[in-house]
């Protein structure tokens, strides 16, 4: 992308660089060449990423993960039985939702931040079956999601 002049004045131009990792890439390129659009994997879920000090002042069992504040109805982590929260709270400004399973793992992958997930997200296709370890309250468990195409989700990070 290229922003110049209108005017015709001084020849000046900035100019703002994109990169996408070559594996996404391929990916896309993968599915329009099979199903003629893209298909990205999605556990339907809107998240919060959680850190050492917001996972200390919500009583958490770990301190990091994501923690899912909703779950999209009829989506891969609805049918996996995966849980939104349940209580109302204020990161600032901005309302979360508490109280949802942590996820802290993706088929044995140590999930810190929403680019970890979004990186084993990526790895697969919709239609996959994946692990995802989880907190739920103070009790650590496996649970089975197959993926689902991606959605849009209006008001939260979705994944």
């Amino acid at each position: 992308m290229i922003a110049s002049n209108p005017n015709g004045g001084a020849d000046q131009s900035a100019g703002i660089g994109f990169a996408i990792p070559i594996s996404t890439a391929k990916a896309v390129l993968e599915d329009f060449m099979r199903y003629g659009r893209t298909r990205r994997p999605s556990l339907d879920i809107v998240t919060l990423p959680i850190g050492p000090d917001e996972a200390q002042q919500i009583g958490l069992p770990a301190d990091y993960g994501i923690l899912i504040e909703r779950v999209l109805p009829g989506g891969a982590a609805q049918h996996a039985g995966l849980r939104g929260g349940t209580q109302l709270a204020y990161k600032g400004n901005t309302q979360v939702m508490l109280g949802g399973d942590l996820i802290v793992g993706f088929d044995g992958q140590e999930i810190t931040t929403p680019q970890d997930l979004s990186n084993d997200l990526n790895a697969h296709h919709a239609g996959d079956t994946v692990v995802l370890t989880i907190y739920r309250g103070q009790m650590k468990m496996n649970v089975k999601v197959t993926l689902a195409d991606a959605k849009e989700v209006i008001g939260g990070q979705a994944a």
